[in-house]
Order: C-alpha cells, then sequence, then structure tokens
C-alpha cells in the first residue's frame, strides 16, 4: 500500500503557485480564471495526500476502489493545472498583442537585443548589442558594441540583463545614446524579428494608405518633358519652383476618368523639398496627384501636386497598390 500511496505522492514543485509570465502584466479577467483554476487544483491536491493516506488501512477491495477514484481525481487535478499553464500562455499572448507591438516598432528606430553591461544611478547603462533586430538611419550595424540606453525600469538596469530593447536614437556621436520606448524578455528572437517586420510592412502601408485617400488621382503613367516657358527665378529661399509637367496616363486607378493630366513638380532642392519626388520623363510610375498643397505660402500655385515621396512609386508597386485602394472609399 505505501507504494501505491508514493505513486500519487506530489512534489513540491507541483504544488508551486504559477506565477504570472515575465513580459507584462496579464489583463485582470485572465487573472482571475487563473486564480479559480489555481485554487481549485490546491484542493484537489490535499484532498489527494488525505486520501491516499487513508489507502492504507483498507481492506484490498476498498483499497482498489479508492486507487481507482485516485486515477479520476488526479487526471482532473491535471486537467486543472493544464487550465493554469493554458491561460498564462493566453495572457501572455494578449500582453503583447499585434496593436501593441506596431505602436513600438513605430516609435522606434532602432531595436536590439542586448546586455547590459554597467549601470550607475539615473545615468544611461552601457548596453552591449547582441544582435541587430532593426536599425533605422542614423544607427546602423551596431553588433558587438556598446551604447548607451535610457532604461525606463531600473530594475531592468543590472549588469548581467538581457532584453528586447525598443528604442530612438537621441545623440549619434562616438557612442549611440538611446531611450528606451519599451522592452520584452529575449524569447522567440526570430519570431519577433519576424514580427517586427511586419509590424513595419503595416506601418509603411498605413501612411501609403493615407497618401491614396488624400489623392485625388491615382495614376499608373509616365512624365512627359516639363513646360519649359513656366520657368521662372525664385521669390523665396524656400520657394519649390513648381513646373506643370504633363503626364501620359496609362491606367486610372483612383478618380474620374479623364483623358489628360498635369502635375506640379518641385524643382528646388531647398531642404523643404529636396525629397518631393521629380520623375524622370519617360520613366514608369505610380502617381499620386494630391490637390492644392498648403505648403505652399509662396506662389499660390493651384493644380495637382507631387509632394511627398510616397507620391510617386514604382511600377512593381501595383498590386499593393491596387490592395490598398480597395479599402478606401
Amino acid at each position: 500500500m505505501d507504494s501505491i500511496a508514493a505513486s500519487f505522492a506530489i512534489t513540491s514543485s507541483e504544488n508551486a503557485t504559477p506565477r504570472s509570465p515575465r513580459r507584462s502584466p496579464l489583463p485582470s479577467h485572465t487573472n482571475r480564471l487563473m486564480s479559480v483554476y489555481c485554487r481549485r487544483a490546491m484542493f484537489t491536491h490535499r484532498f489527494c495526500q488525505r486520501y491516499c493516506a487513508s489507502i492504507k488501512f483498507c481492506t484490498r477491495r476498498e483499497s482498489d476502489v479508492r486507487c481507482s477514484v485516485m486515477r479520476i481525481i488526479t487526471a482532473f487535478r491535471t486537467i486543472l493545472l493544464l487550465g493554469c499553464f493554458v491561460l498564462g500562455a493566453a495572457g501572455t499572448a494578449e500582453a503583447q498583442s499585434p496593436t501593441e507591438l506596431v505602436s513600438l516598432v513605430r516609435r522606434s528606430g532602432f531595436i536590439f537585443e542586448g546586455t547590459v553591461r554597467a549601470s550607475q544611478g539615473t545615468e544611461p547603462a552601457v548596453v552591449v548589442v547582441d544582435r541587430v533586430l532593426e536599425a533605422l538611419p542614423p544607427a546602423g550595424e551596431m553588433k558587438g558594441q556598446e551604447v548607451r540606453v535610457r532604461i525606463k525600469d531600473q530594475k531592468r538596469s543590472k549588469p548581467g540583463q538581457r532584453s528586447i530593447y525598443f528604442t530612438v536614437v537621441t545623440s549619434a556621436g562616438k557612442t549611440l545614446v538611446l531611450d528606451e520606448v519599451g522592452a520584452l524578455p529575449p524569447e522567440n528572437v526570430d519570431q519577433l524579428e519576424k514580427r517586427i517586420r511586419d509590424a513595419r510592412k503595416t506601418i509603411a502601408d498605413e501612411g501609403l494608405a493615407k497618401r491614396l485617400k488624400s489623392a485625388s488621382w491615382v495614376v499608373l503613367g509616365s512624365a512627359e518633358p516639363p513646360d519649359k516657358a513656366a520657368t521662372r527665378e525664385p521669390v523665396s529661399e524656400h520657394d519649390p519652383m513648381w513646373k506643370p509637367t504633363p503626364i501620359r496616363i496609362g491606367e486610372i486607378l483612383r478618380g474620374k476618368k479623364v483623358d489628360a493630366l498635369s502635375v506640379n513638380v518641385a524643382e528646388s532642392t531647398d531642404v523643404v523639398w529636396q525629397e518631393a519626388p521629380k520623375p524622370k520623363p519617360g520613366e514608369k510610375r505610380i502617381f499620386l496627384l494630391q490637390p492644392s498643397s498648403e505648403r505652399d505660402r509662396w506662389t499660390k500655385t493651384r493644380g495637382l501636386f507631387l509632394v511627398d515621396p510616397l507620391d510617386s512609386l514604382p511600377a512593381s508597386e501595383l498590386d499593393r497598390v491596387r490592395g490598398l485602394l480597395k479599402g478606401i472609399r
């Protein structure tokens, strides 16, 4: 009988109350459900201990019956404990929803896995970059190098502490200085890197969708040589130097059907307008022709404009543009 009782003994490690995932606090309703499951599992555990102890004082027949009951109770206890783990995993997934990750990525310019080497009070911690997950300019390939990070939670600034840091560059001198906008435990890094790429694509699609929605016309076509007669002297330092440019229409993707369109192209290379599209004659592209520009406060030019870098896209983006236009009224 002692061997039967021993087979149902429960180790102290199984008796431990499941702890919340390290990533972030679980939602309140998940905590409540886990609490219910754990209380029931603990009650079943204590009942099993007492039931096991009573078997040795029973007859053989009673012992067989009680052992059958024990198997049922043990199975029930296992289901309760599995419920705790499932709820914990669900809570973790909910805490790192795609929307929350997109928000972190949107506010970040340098995302990396790193290890704290040194920290001192409120000064930025010295962190070694173990792996770069995403680096936007001015950050580059920093693997193996030291950076300084203003870590939000000082509990994570102890030497040897590893994290996935979502940061923004505040200084790009001899040593990169970063402000942390968020952090995650260094778990499933390969999967997280893919999710970060997906999040960045979502952000890019959101930006393009806004430009598509604001455009009066979206056309697939090519620019023709601009009107040379429109050349003039700049009237100010930031004059865009708009030049009317005819567009040879191949296909209208958004807007009323017309036979011809002309768009104002900024010839200026001033810092205000240096990123404005300057299409080459004959090059086939997708043009997002925007209505009168609010940024032109000097010449009060009217018509259609190419202002944002997203207003001129390579023809290879046609499928992406068609897909986004389906969700725009």
